[in-house]
């Protein structure tokens, strides 16, 4: 009989951490099982409330009682991986509401953080700050980015990305033709990688179709950058 600690391995991480598990190869999987994404304003609301206290206090302190438990997230590696995606696939079992959100979070300040960064030339601070901030801008704005999108290597140096996190309906691929994307989660994702490697300003959500999931996670994108932009 196999040990619990064989079973289950718990540790806790923040949603960049995250990301960087499998060599930062991961592609979350959230099962049909699993209800559609719906959470409320409220809700949305209050984890970016929890975000700002945990940076306020990681502000003053490094201790671990300054960090803030933003909620649990179950993963399990599937046993069927994506045929055609080089990275690992696996199940989100609990948190895919509050993984969703945090996911559309750092597509929304990815996008404040590049309109910020395009002024920095007109701030009154010396050059070497405006070096410095565009330099802290361009980390962020990558390491951001990677919550939302990953990057599958190919031949001779090329990348070809697929979305963080999808529903069951989806099927990510190392090419446009091996790809299969149904979902409204999926679809926005693919538009934000998009959007990242075109280095536009402002981000234009692709269609996401006309069902109930994909007008929830647009108005819960727009409460979001509402949100980052206060």
């Amino acid at each position: 009989m196999k040990k619990i600690e064989d079973l289950f391995r718990a540790q806790a991480a923040s949603p960049t951490e995250t990301v960087e598990l499998y060599n930062g190869a991961i592609g979350f999987r959230v099962p049909d099982y699993q209800r559609p994404y719906d959470w409320s304003k409220d809700n949305i609301t209050r984890l970016f409330t929890d975000c700002l206290s945990g940076f306020h206090r990681l502000g003053s302190s490094a201790n671990a009682d300054a960090f803030t438990f933003l909620g649990t997230l179950i993963l399990v590696k599937e046993d069927k991986q994506e045929a055609t995606f080089s990275g690992t696939s696996v199940a989100v079992v609990d948190g895919q509401q509050r993984h969703t959100t945090l996911t559309l979070l750092a597509c929304a300040l990815v996008e404040r953080l590049t309109l910020l960064a395009a002024k920095i030339d007109e701030f009154p601070v010396k050059p070497a700050v405006k070096e410095w901030l565009s330099a802290e801008a361009d980390d962020w704005i990558s390491e951001l980015s990677e919550c939302a999108f990953g990057a599958q290597k190919l031949k001779k140096m090329k990348t070809f990305p697929f979305p963080r996190i999808v529903r069951a309906t989806d099927q990510r691929g190392k090419s446009t033709v091996e790809s299969e994307y149904k979902s409204a989660l999926a679809k926005f994702l693919c538009g934000f990688a998009d959007y990242v490697n075109d280095d536009a300003l402002d981000f234009t959500p692709p269609a996401l179709g006309d069902g109930s999931d994909a007008k929830k996670l647009g108005e819960n994108f727009a409460t979001l950058r509402e949100l980052v932009a206060k």
